[in-house]
């Protein structure tokens, strides 16, 4: 998806250390996940995956010194997570909803309080055109990615660069298959490597 393409670029770019971060063990499907990650550690970088929950603020402020004890100083950080659970407000439960807006809004906020007295040059936050110009069935994923555009103007974390980018459609992770629909809706979807000239521009920026 969009983090291990990410995580691919620094690593050929600046021979990055990079820790993924999720919920689950990484998969091994269609993007060949595991051999990814094994190349970008044969390319001068390193590469390492811890799984834990987001929301749990204790664990997470738990892993952050486990990071810095054991890999080193953490400079950036990107916030990628987010979850899909779509359908019309008539026919959606407060529960759908609230966790799409938790994995994205509670998730940042665990994030940024584990992360408190860390010196950052940056940290991004992941957002969604949708925030701006809404799409039907996704309020709770609209109301998250807006969230999102705030905080990052609010820069929680003291970093040297706090910023969210309202993401149209990349052509891997959730935005894979919907090149039709972005089209249909006005958008451009984005290769990854267009997308990561945009995230470099933006981060060099002086906004």
């Amino acid at each position: 998806g969009v983090g291990l393409a990410l995580t691919e670029y620094l690593v050929t770019a600046y021979q990055a250390r990079v820790v993924l971060l999720s919920r689950s063990p990484l998969a091994d499907e269609e993007d060949q996940v595991q051999a990814r990650v094994a190349n970008c550690n044969k390319n001068g970088g390193q590469v390492f995956h811890f799984t834990a929950d987001i929301l749990d603020r204790e664990k997470m402020g738990t892993l952050i010194e486990e990071i810095t004890q054991t890999i080193g100083p953490i400079k950036g950080v990107f916030h990628g997570a987010g979850i899909l659970k779509d359908g019309l407000i008539k026919d959606k439960t407060l529960e759908d909803f609230n966790r799409v807006v938790s994995v994205k809004r509670d998730g940042a906020l665990s994030l940024c309080s584990a992360l408190q007295g860390t010196k950052l040059d940056f940290i991004v936050f992941f957002s969604s055109m949708v925030s701006l110009f809404g799409n039907a069935g996704q309020s709770g994923y609209v109301s998250a990615n807006a969230f999102l555009d705030s905080l990052g103007c609010a820069n929680p974390v003291q970093a040297k660069k706090s910023l969210t980018i309202a993401w149209s459609f990349w052509k891997v992770g959730m935005g894979r298959g919907l090149e039709k629909l972005a089209r249909r809706k006005g958008y451009r979807s984005m290769e990854p490597e267009r997308a990561i000239a945009a995230l470099n521009k933006a981060l060099c920026s002086d906004y």
